[in-house]
């Protein structure tokens, strides 16, 4: 009973810890995004559905 609750243990902070590098990791893609993109700072909570077609044909579009 005791090698289980053990190894239960290791489970859960396995999991913690994988939880924490998938955070950072998700913050760390967004933060390059934004430093890709800077005008998304400038308007985070328009929606950018209008540069998304340009932006795929590498067209730089005048914000």
């Amino acid at each position: 009973m005791q090698s289980y609750l053990k190894k239960d243990k290791v489970g859960h902070k396995f999991a913690a810890f994988c939880l924490i590098i998938f955070q950072t990791k998700m913050t760390l893609i967004i933060q390059i995004k934004n430093i890709k993109n800077p005008r998304h700072l400038r308007h985070p909570r328009q929606s950018d559905s209008k540069f998304k077609f340009p932006d795929k044909l590498g067209v730089r579009v005048k914000g």
